[in-house]
């Protein structure tokens, strides 16, 4: 896993410096793969699965967001969940590349073991920080909190990053974790906005 991790770094280091986005955008489009470590008792659970986030600004400060994410346990073929969301969040730069967001919404998480499904639904918030240290890198960090009963912890911290192979197009990776769910998430975003900016 950690190999995984380090091929999009090392493929994109020789080509950030090319890429110089201006600021934090919050028109993307987020495609990603991850790979989940829960502990249950007896042992671990591993999970994989695909996933997107979509972030689209509707006015100054305001943006809409929503996502999909759908996975299966490795080793049972018939067991996988659905998870989807939607809201709407808040962004501000505190400086050129330094920027706050939080955003809080609906998400319906269905579970299917194989033997019957649940299925939940109730709020998320989440909220973080986007800061960008150098041309053609960006570092996230902060929380994503889901209000569901079958969840046996709420919170979850995550640390992302993004390397650009152009102003556009980046490669990212992302780990989070709780008490009872680590996971490693790797893939690409595209920042449509800042074609508008050149």
């Amino acid at each position: 896993m950690k190999r995984l991790l380090a091929l999009p770094v090392l493929l994109a280091l020789p080509l950030c410096a090319a890429a110089q986005p201006d600021q934090a955008d919050y028109l993307y489009l987020d495609l990603g793969y991850g790979k989940t470590e829960t502990d249950v008792p007896g042992g671990d659970v591993d999970g994989n699965g695909l996933g997107f986030e979509v972030s689209v600004p509707v006015r100054e400060h305001i943006h809409l967001v929503g996502g999909y994410a759908a996975s299966e346990l490795e080793d049972n073929a018939d067991a996988d969940s659905v998870e989807k969301y939607f809201g709407v969040g808040t962004h501000w730069s505190l400086a050129p590349k330094l920027s706050v967001y939080g955003q809080g919404g609906v998400v319906d998480l269905d579970i299917d073991l194989g033997l019957g499904s649940v299925t939940d639904d109730g709020l998320f918030l989440s909220g973080g920080v986007r800061y960008m240290p150098t041309a053609g890198w960006e570092v996230r960090g902060g929380f994503d909190y889901f209000d569901l009963d079958v969840l046996d912890t709420d919170t979850t911290l995550f640390i992302a990053t993004d390397l650009f192979l152009t102003d556009v197009v980046a490669l990212t990776a992302r780990i989070s974790g709780n008490d009872d769910t680590t996971g490693i998430t790797i893939g690409a975003r595209f920042y449509f906005g800042n074609e508008t900016r050149r």
